[in-house]
């Protein structure tokens, strides 16, 4: 199944796929700072290597998610205007402009 949102309804999407996803894993490809193509397998929630109370902000409030790599085993962010495709649970979501 393919779903396409619409880039600027692509914030409050992600939030609402995030607290619903918990740790599932899940793809998603984005152009990164520099241009070059990436698709990645993340999770939403993990909790490793964490010290102290975690973030002080919502990443999304500032146009980023954070999601844990796990083929690179790291934290990364991933800017929400660049994202291009993302599959969760059978479901492929196109973010169209």
């Amino acid at each position: 199944m393919f779903t396409t949102i619409k880039k600027h309804f692509t914030t409050l999407f992600l939030r609402d796929l995030r607290d619903k996803a918990g740790g599932t894993i899940f793809s998603v490809e984005f152009y990164k700072k520099d241009g070059s193509y990436r698709k990645m397998k993340a999770r939403f929630g993990v909790a490793k290597d964490l010290k102290g109370k975690g973030m002080r902000y919502d990443p999304l409030d500032h146009g980023l998610i954070n999601v844990w790599d796990m083929d690179k085993k790291g934290y990364r962010m991933v800017t929400v205007d660049q994202i291009e495709q993302l599959k969760i649970k059978g479901t492929t979501y196109k973010f169209g402009a």
